[in-house]
């Protein structure tokens, strides 16, 4: 994603119950769903409005956002991976997030996130895969 795209996204990012939230814009897709960004600034619902993004958070948010393509490469290798031996599974990929939170900075610059991807149909079930900077670190599937 080029620089100006990247902080119109940032721009982007609005209040939700945990932090902020978007949609990322088209061409980004996976598996020809939207991908949504979420960044938690809050461990616990709220209504009011959240705590702003802290400059890490915000930085981690930009590298994400920069390496997108190479990162949804690879977790679409991830999920081919996961449902190997659940065929019936091809195809219901549904509601793919990326994820930052507060709680799970990680042990420095430039910070853990992860991706995630449900499945149509299994409600709380997904495909995870967890990041330190751009790197992967594991995958999983489960609830």
């Amino acid at each position: 994603m080029e620089r100006n795209a990247i902080e119109a996204v940032v721009r982007q990012l609005r209040p939700g119950p945990y932090g902020w939230r978007c949609e990322l814009p088209t061409p980004v897709r996976f598996f020809g769903q939207p991908v949504e960004l979420v960044v938690d600034t809050r461990p616990v619902r709220d209504d009011k409005p959240p705590p702003a993004l802290a400059p890490a958070e915000v930085e981690l948010v930009r590298l994400i956002l920069d390496g997108l393509p190479e990162v949804l490469t690879e977790c679409e290798r991830q999920y081919y991976r996961c449902i190997a031996e659940f065929p019936e599974l091809f195809g219901k990929a549904h509601g793919p997030q990326i994820w930052v939170s507060r709680e799970w900075p990680g042990d420095g610059p430039p910070g853990d996130w992860s991706f995630s991807v449900g499945i149509a149909g299994a409600p709380g079930w997904g495909i995870h895969c967890e990041f330190r900077g751009l790197k992967l670190q594991r995958s999983w599937f489960g609830d």
